[in-house]
Protein backbone atom coordinates (compact mmCIF):
# COMPACT_ATOMS: atom_id res chain seq x y z
CA UNK A 1 0.00 0.00 0.00
CA UNK A 2 2.82 2.33 0.23
CA UNK A 3 3.82 2.29 -3.08
CA UNK A 4 0.85 3.53 -4.04
CA UNK A 5 0.87 6.79 -0.91
CA UNK A 6 0.50 10.45 -2.99
CA UNK A 7 -1.76 8.81 -5.60
CA UNK A 8 -5.19 10.49 -4.39
CA UNK A 9 -8.65 10.19 -5.86
CA UNK A 10 -10.14 13.46 -7.37
CA UNK A 11 -13.36 15.69 -7.58
CA UNK A 12 -13.93 18.31 -9.32
CA UNK A 13 -17.23 19.59 -7.91
CA UNK A 14 -19.06 22.59 -9.55
CA UNK A 15 -20.11 24.98 -6.59
CA UNK A 16 -23.39 27.48 -7.46
CA UNK A 17 -24.71 29.99 -4.46
CA UNK A 18 -22.29 28.18 -2.41
CA UNK A 19 -23.86 24.92 -2.55
CA UNK A 20 -21.64 22.07 -4.36
CA UNK A 21 -23.82 20.46 -7.12
CA UNK A 22 -24.18 16.36 -6.85
CA UNK A 23 -22.28 16.25 -4.09
CA UNK A 24 -23.45 12.60 -3.46
CA UNK A 25 -23.19 11.19 -6.54
CA UNK A 26 -19.30 12.33 -6.60
CA UNK A 27 -19.25 10.94 -2.65
CA UNK A 28 -20.20 7.25 -4.60
CA UNK A 29 -17.84 7.26 -7.13
CA UNK A 30 -14.57 8.91 -5.05
CA UNK A 31 -15.20 6.10 -2.14
CA UNK A 32 -15.66 3.51 -5.07
CA UNK A 33 -12.29 4.64 -6.75
CA UNK A 34 -10.57 4.50 -3.28
CA UNK A 35 -11.68 0.99 -2.59
CA UNK A 36 -10.45 -0.33 -5.60
CA UNK A 37 -6.91 1.34 -5.28
CA UNK A 38 -6.65 0.86 -1.37
CA UNK A 39 -9.15 -1.33 -0.07
CA UNK A 40 -10.37 1.42 2.52
CA UNK A 41 -13.64 2.69 2.60
CA UNK A 42 -12.91 6.47 3.46
CA UNK A 43 -16.38 6.83 5.11
CA UNK A 44 -16.86 10.47 3.33
CA UNK A 45 -19.77 12.42 4.89
CA UNK A 46 -21.58 14.58 2.68
CA UNK A 47 -22.27 17.40 5.57
CA UNK A 48 -18.43 17.52 6.40
CA UNK A 49 -16.86 17.47 3.10
CA UNK A 50 -19.49 20.61 2.13
CA UNK A 51 -18.62 22.24 5.14
CA UNK A 52 -14.91 22.13 4.23
CA UNK A 53 -15.77 23.44 0.72
CA UNK A 54 -17.91 26.43 2.26
CA UNK A 55 -14.76 27.05 4.04
CA UNK A 56 -12.10 27.11 1.46
CA UNK A 57 -14.32 29.07 -0.65
CA UNK A 58 -14.79 31.57 2.41
CA UNK A 59 -11.29 32.11 1.85
CA UNK A 60 -10.40 31.99 -1.49
CA UNK A 61 -11.03 35.58 -2.64
CA UNK A 62 -14.03 35.05 -4.54
CA UNK A 63 -17.25 36.77 -4.35
CA UNK A 64 -20.19 35.45 -2.36
CA UNK A 65 -22.51 32.94 -4.23
CA UNK A 66 -19.90 33.09 -7.21
CA UNK A 67 -20.11 29.61 -9.46
CA UNK A 68 -16.78 27.62 -8.32
CA UNK A 69 -15.11 24.89 -8.94
CA UNK A 70 -14.02 22.47 -5.87
CA UNK A 71 -11.67 20.22 -5.94
CA UNK A 72 -11.84 17.35 -3.50
CA UNK A 73 -9.11 14.81 -2.30
CA UNK A 74 -8.96 11.88 -1.25
CA UNK A 75 -5.89 10.80 -0.11
CA UNK A 76 -4.03 7.55 1.95
CA UNK A 77 -1.96 9.18 4.93
CA UNK A 78 0.04 7.62 7.48
CA UNK A 79 -1.69 6.64 10.82
CA UNK A 80 0.09 4.61 13.96
CA UNK A 81 -3.72 3.95 15.26
CA UNK A 82 -4.77 2.51 12.29
CA UNK A 83 -4.57 -1.52 11.53
CA UNK A 84 -1.89 -0.95 8.48
CA UNK A 85 -0.77 2.40 9.69
CA UNK A 86 -2.29 4.81 7.06
CA UNK A 87 -5.68 6.05 6.78
CA UNK A 88 -8.30 7.91 4.46
CA UNK A 89 -8.02 11.69 4.29
CA UNK A 90 -10.02 13.97 2.55
CA UNK A 91 -9.55 17.92 1.39
CA UNK A 92 -10.93 20.79 -0.04
CA UNK A 93 -9.93 23.38 -1.77
CA UNK A 94 -11.18 25.99 -4.71
CA UNK A 95 -9.42 25.64 -8.18
CA UNK A 96 -10.85 28.68 -9.66
CA UNK A 97 -14.17 30.83 -10.57
CA UNK A 98 -16.16 29.21 -13.51
CA UNK A 99 -16.95 31.80 -16.59
CA UNK A 100 -20.43 30.84 -16.89
CA UNK A 101 -22.91 30.92 -13.86
CA UNK A 102 -24.41 27.88 -15.37
CA UNK A 103 -24.20 24.76 -17.16
CA UNK A 104 -23.64 25.92 -20.84
CA UNK A 105 -22.34 25.31 -24.32
CA UNK A 106 -18.62 26.18 -24.09
CA UNK A 107 -18.05 29.24 -26.43
CA UNK A 108 -15.37 27.56 -28.17
CA UNK A 109 -14.95 24.73 -30.01
CA UNK A 110 -11.90 22.89 -29.66
CA UNK A 111 -10.21 20.77 -32.15
CA UNK A 112 -8.98 17.31 -31.36
CA UNK A 113 -6.86 14.43 -32.45
CA UNK A 114 -7.02 10.90 -31.19
CA UNK A 115 -3.86 10.06 -28.97
CA UNK A 116 -2.84 6.31 -28.20
CA UNK A 117 -1.69 5.74 -24.83
CA UNK A 118 -1.99 3.40 -21.87
CA UNK A 119 -1.18 4.55 -18.26
CA UNK A 120 -1.49 3.12 -14.60
CA UNK A 121 -5.43 3.50 -13.00
CA UNK A 122 -6.35 5.41 -16.25
CA UNK A 123 -9.90 4.57 -14.97
CA UNK A 124 -9.56 5.89 -12.38
CA UNK A 125 -10.12 9.82 -11.14
CA UNK A 126 -6.44 9.88 -9.59
CA UNK A 127 -3.79 12.06 -9.73
CA UNK A 128 -1.84 9.35 -12.14
CA UNK A 129 -4.44 9.43 -14.61
CA UNK A 130 -4.58 13.57 -14.33
CA UNK A 131 -0.98 13.54 -15.02
CA UNK A 132 -1.37 11.23 -18.22
CA UNK A 133 -4.05 13.28 -19.57
CA UNK A 134 -1.68 16.51 -18.99
CA UNK A 135 0.80 14.61 -21.04
CA UNK A 136 -1.53 13.71 -23.96
CA UNK A 137 -3.52 17.19 -24.20
CA UNK A 138 0.84 18.96 -24.29
CA UNK A 139 0.96 16.40 -27.47
CA UNK A 140 -2.05 17.51 -28.85
CA UNK A 141 -1.31 21.19 -28.40
CA UNK A 142 2.12 20.44 -30.24
CA UNK A 143 -0.17 18.93 -33.33
CA UNK A 144 -2.14 22.33 -33.57
CA UNK A 145 -4.91 21.01 -31.56
CA UNK A 146 -6.80 21.97 -28.25
CA UNK A 147 -7.58 18.57 -27.17
CA UNK A 148 -6.67 14.96 -26.80
CA UNK A 149 -9.36 12.29 -27.15
CA UNK A 150 -7.66 9.45 -25.15
CA UNK A 151 -7.05 6.26 -26.70
CA UNK A 152 -6.52 2.29 -24.87
CA UNK A 153 -5.76 -0.56 -26.12
CA UNK A 154 -7.80 0.20 -29.46
CA UNK A 155 -10.80 1.81 -27.43
CA UNK A 156 -11.97 5.20 -26.84
CA UNK A 157 -12.05 6.21 -23.52
CA UNK A 158 -12.40 10.25 -22.80
CA UNK A 159 -11.22 13.66 -23.71
CA UNK A 160 -8.49 15.08 -22.39
CA UNK A 161 -9.39 18.92 -21.85
CA UNK A 162 -9.04 21.93 -19.75
CA UNK A 163 -11.73 23.85 -18.04
CA UNK A 164 -10.86 27.23 -17.74
CA UNK A 165 -11.07 29.42 -14.45
CA UNK A 166 -10.66 32.31 -13.16
CA UNK A 167 -8.67 33.28 -9.71
CA UNK A 168 -9.09 36.08 -7.60
CA UNK A 169 -7.85 40.01 -8.10
CA UNK A 170 -8.42 39.32 -11.97
CA UNK A 171 -5.48 36.94 -12.23
CA UNK A 172 -6.04 33.86 -15.16
CA UNK A 173 -5.86 30.21 -14.78
CA UNK A 174 -6.04 27.05 -16.61
CA UNK A 175 -7.39 24.95 -13.82
CA UNK A 176 -6.93 20.66 -13.85
CA UNK A 177 -6.71 18.70 -17.20
CA UNK A 178 -8.78 16.03 -16.54
CA UNK A 179 -10.11 13.03 -18.59
CA UNK A 180 -14.13 14.31 -19.59
CA UNK A 181 -16.70 12.08 -20.96
CA UNK A 182 -17.47 11.49 -24.44
CA UNK A 183 -20.35 11.26 -26.73
CA UNK A 184 -20.05 9.76 -30.19
CA UNK A 185 -23.38 10.55 -32.33
CA UNK A 186 -23.60 8.40 -35.64
CA UNK A 187 -27.27 8.36 -37.29
CA UNK A 188 -29.68 7.59 -34.59
CA UNK A 189 -27.24 6.56 -32.32
CA UNK A 190 -25.43 8.77 -29.54
CA UNK A 191 -22.52 5.98 -27.52
CA UNK A 192 -20.56 6.82 -24.99
CA UNK A 193 -17.48 4.80 -23.47
CA UNK A 194 -18.09 2.63 -20.50
CA UNK A 195 -15.72 2.08 -17.65
CA UNK A 196 -15.28 -1.39 -18.82
CA UNK A 197 -13.80 0.03 -21.49
CA UNK A 198 -11.33 2.08 -19.56
CA UNK A 199 -13.85 5.23 -19.23
CA UNK A 200 -13.79 6.86 -16.07
CA UNK A 201 -16.83 6.92 -13.97
CA UNK A 202 -18.33 10.80 -13.67
CA UNK A 203 -20.59 12.93 -12.38
CA UNK A 204 -20.29 14.82 -15.59
CA UNK A 205 -21.20 11.26 -17.47
CA UNK A 206 -24.15 10.97 -15.60
CA UNK A 207 -25.28 14.35 -16.77
CA UNK A 208 -24.98 14.05 -19.97
CA UNK A 209 -26.53 10.51 -20.36
CA UNK A 210 -29.33 12.48 -18.16
CA UNK A 211 -29.73 15.31 -20.34
CA UNK A 212 -29.70 13.00 -23.49
CA UNK A 213 -32.74 11.16 -22.33
CA UNK A 214 -34.29 14.71 -21.33
CA UNK A 215 -34.68 15.22 -25.18
CA UNK A 216 -35.29 11.91 -26.24
CA UNK A 217 -32.17 10.18 -26.94
CA UNK A 218 -31.02 6.69 -26.05
CA UNK A 219 -27.31 6.67 -25.33
CA UNK A 220 -25.33 3.29 -25.63
CA UNK A 221 -23.17 2.75 -22.86
CA UNK A 222 -20.32 0.38 -24.74
CA UNK A 223 -17.24 0.62 -26.18
CA UNK A 224 -16.50 2.67 -28.24
CA UNK A 225 -13.81 1.50 -31.03
CA UNK A 226 -10.87 3.92 -31.95
CA UNK A 227 -12.17 3.87 -35.72
CA UNK A 228 -15.47 5.17 -34.74
CA UNK A 229 -13.98 8.79 -34.01
CA UNK A 230 -13.42 9.10 -37.96
CA UNK A 231 -16.84 7.82 -38.75
CA UNK A 232 -18.91 10.16 -35.97
CA UNK A 233 -21.50 12.70 -37.06
CA UNK A 234 -20.82 14.40 -34.15
CA UNK A 235 -18.37 14.29 -31.05
CA UNK A 236 -19.19 16.17 -27.72
CA UNK A 237 -17.87 15.86 -24.05
CA UNK A 238 -19.47 17.00 -20.85
CA UNK A 239 -17.37 19.01 -18.05
CA UNK A 240 -18.49 21.12 -14.69
CA UNK A 241 -18.94 24.07 -16.98
CA UNK A 242 -21.33 21.89 -19.29
CA UNK A 243 -21.38 20.90 -22.89
CA UNK A 244 -18.05 21.11 -25.15
CA UNK A 245 -18.92 20.13 -28.77
CA UNK A 246 -15.48 19.33 -31.20
CA UNK A 247 -15.06 21.33 -33.93
CA UNK A 248 -13.11 18.53 -35.29
CA UNK A 249 -11.58 15.50 -34.95
CA UNK A 250 -8.46 14.34 -36.27
CA UNK A 251 -8.89 17.29 -39.33
CA UNK A 252 -12.47 15.96 -40.08
CA UNK A 253 -15.10 18.92 -39.23
CA UNK A 254 -18.06 18.24 -36.92
CA UNK A 255 -21.07 20.05 -36.69
CA UNK A 256 -23.02 20.98 -33.51
CA UNK A 257 -26.53 19.80 -33.06
CA UNK A 258 -26.89 17.53 -30.53
CA UNK A 259 -24.45 19.56 -27.86
CA UNK A 260 -27.22 22.58 -28.46
CA UNK A 261 -29.63 20.71 -26.96
CA UNK A 262 -28.00 19.23 -24.29
CA UNK A 263 -26.48 21.73 -23.31
CA UNK A 264 -30.11 23.58 -22.67
CA UNK A 265 -31.32 20.50 -21.09
CA UNK A 266 -28.34 20.76 -18.42
CA UNK A 267 -29.72 23.97 -17.59
CA UNK A 268 -32.92 22.09 -15.82
CA UNK A 269 -30.14 20.43 -13.51
CA UNK A 270 -29.37 23.50 -11.47
CA UNK A 271 -32.17 23.13 -9.60
CA UNK A 272 -33.28 19.73 -9.85
CA UNK A 273 -30.55 16.99 -10.06
CA UNK A 274 -31.46 13.93 -12.00
CA UNK A 275 -28.98 12.11 -10.05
Amino acid sequence: MKAFQGNSVLQAVTVAGGRPLHLEAHIDIAREAFFSMYGIDPGCDARIISKEIATAAAESGYPAGARLLAIVEYSLEPDEGATDGYSAFCSADIGGQLLYNGYTLWHKRPKAAVMPYTSFLENVPCTTSAICSAYALRHAVREGCDAAIHSTTGALTGLAWQVRCEKPYGAASEWGVGEYPLFFVRGRETATPSPQSGAQKSVPAMLGRAALEAIGKNVAIRRVEEHEAATADEIFAVTPQGVVSLKSCDGKLLPCVTAEKVAAAMCEFEHKSPL
